[in-house]
């Protein structure tokens, strides 16, 4: 699963392919959890992409309005497309989530030591996502996205068997088309991204505070030889 991530520096040189300024919208999120609200790149009623602010944790729209629902902040991408939460939201809901690292926690270690995920190139990148609306018990129109996930790659493999889905910027096009219901033929994107594109490190106990938005919760620390030696 994806239960925490990063988006700490503008992605405007990835969104500009989609004639869009992140800058504009931007605001560093250092330790992104389930119920915050984060940026994502959607298509609506047939307009352009857009940049939006929803919250993290999928409500799906036909979840009762009497009854208090869980949020689904993650997505099979094998079985999503089946899944009565997610199978509209895969052919007409898909969406970018704005990101530039991920967290996943090693349970073996001593108190559980947390690790952060980010691209060799330490730059920015978009997670396969989908959103829902929710007819809320107030009246309210209530928006939220999950992100997909995918078996893990060997880097992340040894910490977690899952990781979320990081799209190649060339799918981008097709997923954010709504007007493109061949879900079929988008499911092959939904793979894990190469070990050798990304890299890790270990991070301290910053990241473990929900809610916290603390700069450090990126930054590497040093652990034990023995501990270390698992990365």
């Amino acid at each position: 699963m994806c239960g925490r991530y990063s988006h700490t520096k503008s992605s405007a040189a990835l969104t500009a392919s989609l004639g869009l300024d992140d800058a504009i919208h931007f605001c560093p999120l250092y330790n992104l959890c389930p119920g915050q609200n984060a940026t994502i790149v959607r298509s609506v009623a047939g307009q352009g992409p857009s940049l939006d602010q929803l919250p993290w944790g999928l409500i799906p729209f036909w979840s009762r309005p009497e009854k208090t629902p869980r949020p689904l902040i993650n997505a099979r991408a094998e079985t999503a497309a089946m899944k009565p939460a997610f199978r509209g939201p895969m052919r007409y809901r898909r969406c970018l989530v704005l990101a530039d690292g991920f967290y996943e926690w090693d349970r073996r270690a001593r108190g559980s030591q947390a690790w952060r995920f980010v691209l060799e190139s330490e730059q920015g990148f978009a997670f396969a996502g989908l959103w829902d609306y929710w007819h809320a018990p107030h009246g309210g129109l209530l928006e939220t996205f999950s992100i997909l996930t995918t078996q893990a790659n060997d880097l992340v493999g040894r910490v977690h068997d899952r990781m979320p889905v990081i799209l190649d910027p060339s799918i981008w096009p097709a997923w954010l088309d709504e007007r493109f219901q061949d879900v079929a033929s988008l499911l092959p994107s939904l793979r894990p991204l190469s070990t050798k594109a990304m890299k890790s490190y270990p991070v301290g106990q910053w990241v473990h505070a929900s809610g916290s938005n603390d700069p450090r919760s990126i930054l590497p620390i040093e652990l034990p030889a023995q501990q270390g030696e698992l990365f």
